[in-house]
């Protein structure tokens, strides 16, 4: 908790606790959608099965082969080639449009000061004495 006073308008999850393993809170029950927690010290299972006995998925998974698989998934499904050209290209096209949208609004910035600045020939200005006169 002290870490979540120094930042109160920080997100709980990033004061809090993180998960012990890559895949925790992320997998769920093919068959009944509950969670799949860790249900040994090397193995993920069913919590309905496990804990409430509401579903008959009796089966286990190595908290090792399971993720070596779902890395295997990423790493062959979306590393493909062709899907990096086309993040690539929607990045440029993202900071293509934000660099116009930046430029637009510095130009109407840039006008709008422009027109405030004969405006404020009778300002106070400070002087090198420390006292505000009139300009």
């Amino acid at each position: 908790m002290a870490a979540r006073s120094e930042h109160p308008t920080a997100p709980a999850s990033e004061c809090g606790r993180r998960p012990a393993y890559l895949l925790s809170g992320l997998l769920e029950c093919g068959c009944c959608g509950a969670g799949y927690i860790k249900i040994s010290a090397t193995r993920y299972g069913c919590s309905a099965a496990r804990n409430r006995g509401t579903c008959d998925n009796r089966r286990s998974i190595a908290r090792t082969d399971l993720e070596a698989r779902v890395l295997h998934g990423l790493k062959e499904k979306l590393m493909h080639p062709e899907l990096v050209r086309e993040f690539i290209a929607e990045f440029h096209r993202e900071m293509q449009k934000d660099q116009t949208d930046a430029q637009t609004t510095r130009q109407v910035s840039e006008r709008r000061l422009a027109k405030s600045e004969p405006r404020s020939t009778g300002c106070l200005q400070p002087s090198p004495t420390g006292c505000i006169t009139q300009a």
